[in-house]
């Protein structure tokens, strides 16, 4: 029984090991397993054949509100809770969901965290959807866009490589800050954009999905952001900010 729940225990994350998502391992073919995974959390707001999923319960739950309370119903599709890095294992469970309900999606967006684990989440997350015959994960970049402009954190400084790696899933009008943040270790969460400002944000007097998915052209919003915009050779292969201290 204790080899039993030793090797069970190892087989729990399975799904996020680097050989599994590099599509190096499979659970079913190779170790004659097959993954349960518990099913992502998803609310039917609308007909509109998208998903939005939310990383953290505040901003979850103030989207929540703001989609529910949408004027025009048939502008909502899907809003799913991802549960932080949970979502990399979950998220192939959407499309029994999509099935039952006779509702497919055509787009599914993510709103994460600006940080290292949101943006590697994203990036897995992504890969899985696709192994099933789900769309890509998008960058949910309306939202991302005004994040940008809110207070970040502290946290210890990237390496400049991994900061560009992890945010390439990032649009490339908004990558290149936010590479620039982690690097010089800041990191963006959820609540830096409220309730209130995600009120404001999204307005009823245009489209919803467009104003989630595409956001503001580039000089409208991202130009606030931290630091202003960056190119990916602003940032040294090696760590540090090309032109000053390393």
């Amino acid at each position: 029984m204790q080899v039993l729940a030793v090797l069970m225990a190892k087989l729990e994350d399975i799904d996020r090991h680097h050989l599994v998502v590099k599509g190096l391992l499979d659970v079913e073919a190779h170790l004659r397993a097959r993954p349960a995974p518990a099913p992502l959390a998803m609310f039917e707001l609308g007909p509109a054949p998208w998903m939005l999923i939310v990383e953290n319960t505040a901003a979850f739950t103030s989207l929540r509100e703001i989609l529910g309370a949408w004027p025009d119903r048939g502008q909502v599709g899907w809003l799913g809770f991802g549960s932080g890095d949970q979502l990399i294992a979950s998220i192939p469970t959407a499309l029994a969901s999509f099935r039952e309900r006779d509702h497919p999606v055509d787009t599914l967006l993510l709103y994460a965290d600006l940080d290292l684990d949101g943006l590697h989440c994203a990036q897995q997350a992504s890969h899985h959807a696709q192994t099933v015959g789900l769309p890509p994960l998008l960058p949910a970049t309306g939202l991302y866009q005004a994040l940008l402009t809110g207070q970040p954190r502290s946290r210890p400084p990237a390496a400049a490589s991994e900061a560009l790696t992890a945010t390439a899933w990032l649009p490339p009008h908004i990558a290149p800050s936010a590479a620039r943040l982690l690097a010089d270790g800041l990191v963006l969460r959820q609540e830096a954009l409220p309730l209130p400002r995600l009120r404001a944000l999204l307005t009823p007097d245009a489209p919803l999905l467009p104003q989630l998915r595409d956001g503001a052209l580039p000089a409208d919003l991202v130009g606030q952001a931290h630091g202003g915009l960056h190119s990916p050779e602003e940032l040294s292969p090696q760590g540090g900010l090309a032109g000053g201290a390393g």
